[in-house]
């Protein structure tokens, strides 16, 4: 056709731009549970990271010593000379 006579159709043009979206701050990974050794109070996102005291006796001259605890709980026990009952006499007897 040499001359328009408005009997053309076109597709539409759809909008390719995205719409606003408002910033959103990043995520502060971190543990977030306040009784954890790690703590973390500005973080805003949990990463499972939380670390927790291991109770228990931390001397190691205690005869229930726990090389994994973290936190002592004066549960220490010591081992000491003291009475013992003489097997034949059935009397106490001082264990040096």
């Amino acid at each position: 056709a040499t001359e328009d006579d408005s009997s053309c159709t076109y597709q539409q043009e759809t909008s390719t731009t995205t719409p606003e979206v408002e910033d959103i701050p990043p995520a502060i990974l971190g543990c977030t549970d306040s009784t954890a050794n790690n703590y973390n109070s500005e973080a805003t996102e949990d990463d499972s990271s939380c670390t927790y005291p291991i109770l228990g006796c931390t001397d190691s001259q205690a005869t229930n010593y726990n090389s994994e605890a973290t936190q002592d709980d004066n549960s220490c026990i010591y081992s000491t000379p003291g009475p013992s009952l003489d097997s034949t006499s059935n009397t106490p007897e001082v264990v040096n």
